[in-house]
């Protein structure tokens, strides 16, 4: 069961760490999760339902650093080849209902266009529109304008959902030529506005306030792949769950009196769908109580604190302020779970505190696993490259204009990409100070 867990972020961060008991969780999560047997799968299972969900309520946001932000997850899984991820792609079967029953209207729609467009006359058939093709669960083998596509399409309220067992096919997506994948995740994950524009048959999409949710699993070597240094932004953003199981054979005898998982799962299904219309198109704003803010920000203080003192490794501090505003939206969902039990339709929401002890035990767990896989991801070659070059500063007056910077830096046979970057990362570093737009004066 849950409650027996044990992380090693109890030692570090606080003296006790609150256990997780199913009975705790709202009913719906609560029948999933205990579907499965081992702490782990019952983790994986609850990780991926909060994110998965997460994802269902466009219409559902709270204040965070007086900012509007939505309850979208974004989780990552990592663990060694057959180590029980697959209990995480319950997540894809307890959303299938919601999914099919969009991808059937989708399709017939798309039918009905081609068959109009086939009887049209040319004049009538160059005015005619291809309707939207909607569905919520998006493949994670896309390119980065298909997925601005899909997520435009899908506006105002048909959820965004990357579900992938497999994390090399989100990595070779984010390789391909046309891509700015990552880009788009990281501000996805902040509901930062997202355009792109493409030259090819004079594409524009727009998207404000994009709220995309992924479920991802993989082994380490994936995740290297996927970001390929300690200071990639993206890391941060993500919920953790690096468990290394024993070695051990499973009984694999079928059990002919024994229910079976994938149809306990599919039979749930339903009450997601419910969940979900219980939300569909209606604005909803949940908080937390003052003693709930205070207890977060006391919890990340500390935190803070102590990794600054212990010297921890490049990207600990953006991890961990990121991980307080995946405790507020873990929060948020598991809010909207209880008021969807408890049949409570108002347009303001509290935090209870059973659920809100819930997100802040899921939060630690992935934070300790966020910290330890980060420990072992390469530090940035831009950062490195950057203190070996940083005399080519010397060259240049106080002040300068980025377009003296490029001039040197191609005489060094540096690419105005890199060179860009550099600059950036002298900012961040605080050797220089941008004054406007293009000009910056070494500090």
């Amino acid at each position: 069961m849950l409650n027996k867990m044990n992380t090693n972020i109890e030692s570090t961060y606080e003296k006790e760490m609150p256990a997780i008991s199913p009975a705790l969780l709202p009913a719906i999560l609560r029948k999933s999760v205990e579907v499965f047997e081992t702490v782990d799968e019952q983790l994986l299972c609850l990780f991926g339902a909060l994110t998965g969900c997460s994802g269902l309520l466009t219409e559902v946001s709270g204040n965070y650093m007086n900012r509007t932000i939505y309850p979208n997850l974004f989780f990552l899984a990592s663990a060694p080849a057959a180590s029980g991820k697959g209990a995480l792609m319950s997540t894809r079967t307890l959303l299938d209902d919601i999914h099919q029953s969009y991808l059937k209207v989708s399709v017939q729609k798309q039918d009905q266009y081609k068959a109009a467009l086939k009887n049209a006359k040319k004049d009538e058939a160059a005015l005619m529109q291809r309707p939207p093709f909607q569905i919520p669960i998006i493949p994670g083998n896309v390119t980065s304008s298909r997925l601005i596509q899909h997520m435009q399409e899908n506006l105002p309220h048909v959820p965004c959902i990357v579900i992938e067992s497999e994390l090399d096919t989100l990595s070779q997506a984010t390789n391909k030529a046309d891509n700015g994948f990552s880009d788009i995740l990281r501000k996805s994950f902040h509901n930062e506005n997202i355009s792109i524009s493409r030259k090819t048959d004079n594409e524009y999409y727009e998207i404000g306030k994009p709220k995309i949710a992924m479920v991802l699993s993989g082994t380490p070597a994936q995740i290297n792949r996927l970001i390929p240094d300690a200071e990639d932004g993206l890391f941060s953003r993500f919920m953790m769950y690096s468990y290394n199981p024993p070695l051990e054979w499973n009984d694999v005898t079928p059990c002919f009196f024994c229910l079976n998982k994938n149809d306990i799962l599919g039979s749930l299904s339903k009450d997601y769908t419910k969940f979900f219309k219980f939300y569909n198109n209606r604005q909803v704003s949940i908080d937390l109580t003052g003693e709930q803010w205070v207890r977060l920000n006391n919890k990340y203080k500390d935190i803070l604190m102590n990794v600054v003192a212990a010297d921890s490794a490049e990207g600990a501090v953006s991890v961990i302020k990121r991980n307080g505003v995946i405790l507020y939206k873990i929060a948020m969902v598991l809010t909207a779970f209880r008021m969807f039990e408890l049949g409570i339709d108002d347009n303001f929401l509290q935090c209870e505190d059973k659920d809100f002890d819930t997100a802040i035990t899921l939060a630690m767990i992935s934070l300790e696993s966020s910290l330890r896989v980060l420990a072992t991801l390469p530090k940035s070659k831009v950062t490195s490259s950057n203190s070996n070059k940083a005399h080519l500063l010397n060259g240049l007056q106080k002040e300068f204009a980025r377009a003296e910077w490029l001039t040197v830096a191609g005489e060094n046979l540096i690419s105005v990409r890199t060179a860009d970057r550099m600059l950036n990362n002298w900012v961040k570093e605080g050797r220089l100070l941008q004054i406007e737009k293009g000009r910056y004066r070494k500090k």
